[in-house]
């Protein structure tokens, strides 16, 4: 089995594109597999693998399995395509982040990894890998060169970013297909297989019915997060006390009170229980009138389930807080 630490190997961007694609040919394919139909040795092919399981991109069982993660990777796709997928997979991966934000600071290249590896609790003799880093860096334009020869974030990096936060397209939503791997693109491909299936399939329905029925699409997003709530709290052990609890709000209370989430996502979970709160009821307890919620209103409600998910997840996940 592959090991997943940090420790990188000099593979060629082309290698990772050539692997990444042939490892989604079949569902599950094998080194061998995926040696044949990449037309690499079995040593630059389980490199290249090595690799695209660090960037999340391919994952391993232990029975020397491999399946392609990213649901993005289609057999035939493009150089192009695929070299902006592993692009957007380097821009996330921490160690490469982490050197970037020193280098963002104005700090240089090697200020910056020795930093990096403070941070990321590895040694500085792991500076090696930040030398692939910043040479795959190079090729995939997320950083570029001054005229001094110093390392500087690339000027098109915020390119991708501009890709991230694009509308709501209407081939997003012309299948449940479409619509899972729009949700997939904004949870990440770890928190959207931590959902159940149930959910992702609600998940899909709320974004189908936003235009149709907009009432209906808010409540289903508040549904999945409760969901989402009550397993994080039947696996860390509380599943007692979150039977007693009724909505999203009363889960993160008790989420909040047992240190697992912040309380910034508390403030999150509300707001999406509000919308869910709205649309159960026919009448508001106060006003005695119905509320009526927007087009808007339920794709805001989609968007912040799967903001609240994805951060609640990476947070218990990894520590890292992330709006």
């Amino acid at each position: 089995m592959i090991e997943n630490a940090f420790k990188l190997y000099p593979v060629s961007i082309r290698a990772l594109t050539v692997v990444l694609e042939s490892a989604s040919i079949k569902p599950s394919s094998s080194l061998s597999d995926i040696s044949k139909l990449s037309g690499y040795n079995a040593r630059t092919t389980k490199h290249a693998l090595s690799v695209l399981i660090t960037l999340r991109l391919v994952s391993e069982t232990g029975d020397g399995v491999y399946i392609c993660t990213d649901g993005n990777v289609k057999r035939g796709h493009t150089d192009d395509h695929l070299k902006q997928l592993i692009r957007k997979a380097l821009a996330s991966y921490r160690p490469f982040e982490t050197m970037c934000e020193g280098i963002s600071l104005g700090e240089n290249v090697e200020k910056a990894v020795n930093r990096a590896c403070i941070l990321i609790g590895e040694p500085t003799d792991f500076t090696n890998n930040f030398d692939i880093l910043v040479k795959w860096g190079l090729e995939l334009e997320l950083l570029e060169k001054t005229e001094n020869d110093e390392l500087k974030l690339s000027r098109t990096i915020n390119h991708q970013a501009q890709e991230e936060l694009s509308t709501l397209r209407h081939e997003d939503i012309e299948s449940e297909a479409k619509a899972r791997l729009f949700n997939t693109r904004r949870l990440g491909r770890s928190v959207n297989d931590y959902l159940e299936d149930s959910d992702r399939t609600l998940l899909a329905s709320s974004l189908l019915t936003v235009f149709s029925n907009p009432e209906d699409s808010a409540l289903e997003a508040g549904q999945v997060l409760e969901d989402f709530l009550r397993k994080l709290a039947t696996d860390k052990g509380y599943g007692t006390e979150a039977t007693k609890c009724n909505g999203p709000s009363q889960l993160g209370n008790l989420l909040a009170s047992k240190k697992l989430v912040h309380p910034h996502h508390q403030k999150l979970i509300d707001v999406v229980a509000t919308f869910r709160s709205v649309t159960a009821h026919n009448k508001d307890k106060r006003t005695l009138v119905h509320w009526d919620v927007t087009q808007h209103g339920s794709y805001s409600a989609i968007m912040l389930t799967l903001l609240t998910v994805r951060s609640i997840y990476e947070y218990i996940d990894s520590g890292r807080q992330e709006l």
